[in-house]
């Protein structure tokens, strides 16, 4: 039997698109829920209270509200060590998959598993944007929560990086890996008519539509990515899921529904990815399984997880006019060139049948 049960997850119907994370636990949920295997999946973070999952169930109780107090945080996060000496006991032949972003309850489970999404530190006074005391705060709490979490899996009897750029991270710190990259749902990413699409969710038809999602931590590079929107010709516009930026051709949408979040990927011509660092990238591939082009900056994850099937911007490029002329250059490209085949091949390789069974030969391997 599976068991999906979801501990204080931040998953709801309105946010599940762009927190990583709990992205990667609802989609491991629901491929395993195909599967009959003895596994409980723990997503340990915020979660909305009012929100119950189609393949997992939330537990909930009030002192798990989501907070932002970097005083709060801490006491949050031990409570919630707390409450799962509750389950241990429950699950205690059961094997254990922490998927994250919390892993301190690990060890009070015996057969356990543990993803890891990326283990990057912060250069303290290395501020893009943003105010000076909030990135320092913002710096101190990740290195901080980062070196907590070195320390917690370090228990685990298999530890998961999510690509080959995370397990070399882990490997500076003498933690050994298995890489397993996620995968493209193909049941809810595929090509659909991009005419249709973009009238279902109500956007110009004859506009340059260039998508991006992402939240609004320091390495998104948002700024960048805004002045670079802001210098793009008229008939242009960036459709933006996540936080929010300003701009004359910039269409805010902020959170949207699971069921209209893939139509936007079908109703544009370019997903563009800004990002100086990422663990993965999941839009990137949602945006590949759609046949949606991404443009990306050329850095060793994106070369990793698009391969082929993308094409690249200098890594150190810094004027945005230069890159409103890569942008503008890459949409023509890609309707002159023909990269289609490219993107189905890889996309093809980041398959769902090949990916869960890497699940379950990580799952037998510690089973009884």
């Amino acid at each position: 039997m599976v068991k999906d049960e979801y501990w204080k997850s931040c998953l709801s119907k309105r946010s599940a698109n762009y927190y990583r994370d709990s992205r990667y636990a609802w989609a491991l949920a629901k491929a395993l829920s195909k599967k009959q295997i003895d596994v409980s999946l723990i997503y340990n973070g915020y979660f909305d209270p009012g929100y119950k999952g189609e393949y997992f169930d939330v537990i909930e109780s009030s002192i798990f509200k989501k907070t932002t107090n970097y005083l709060a945080i801490p006491l949050a996060r031990k409570m919630n060590s707390v409450a799962l000496k509750f389950y241990a006991k429950e699950y205690e032949d059961s094997i254990v998959h922490f998927c994250g972003s919390d892993y301190s309850g690990l060890k009070l489970f015996n057969n356990t598993v543990a993803t890891i999404h990326d283990v990057r530190f912060d250069l303290l006074f290395d501020f893009k944007s943003g105010g000076f005391i909030r990135n320092l705060l913002d710096s101190i709490y990740r290195d901080f929560i980062n070196l907590k979490m070195l320390r917690d899996v370090r228990s685990a009897a298999k530890i998961i990086s999510i690509s080959n750029v995370v397990k070399s991270q882990l490997e500076r710190h003498r933690i050994r890996s298995q890489v397993i990259h996620h995968w493209i749902d193909s049941s809810v990413f595929k090509k659909r008519d991009k005419a249709l699409s973009r009238r279902k969710l109500g956007l110009p038809e004859n506009s340059k539509l260039i998508l991006n999602v992402s939240n609004g931590t320091k390495n998104k590079a948002l700024s960048f990515l805004q002045e670079t929107v802001n210098l793009l010709p008229e008939g242009y516009m960036l459709i933006k899921i996540g936080t929010p930026l300003k701009g004359r051709n910039i269409l805010n949408v902020g959170k949207v529904p699971d069921e209209l979040y893939p139509l936007y990927f079908n109703a544009s011509d370019l997903y563009l990815n800004v990002s100086t660092f990422e663990g993965f990238g999941i839009p990137q591939i949602e945006a590949l399984g759609s046949g949606l082009p991404v443009l990306a900056r050329d850095i060793s994850i994106n070369r990793e997880v698009l391969a082929e099937a993308g094409m690249y911007f200098d890594a150190y490029i810094e004027p945005p006019h230069d890159l409103a002329q890569v942008v503008v250059h890459s949409i023509e490209e890609y309707e002159r060139d023909g990269l289609g085949d490219k993107m189905e091949k890889v996309a093809r390789r980041l398959n769902e049948d090949t990916a869960i069974s890497e699940y379950l030969k990580v799952y037998s391997s510690i089973g009884h």
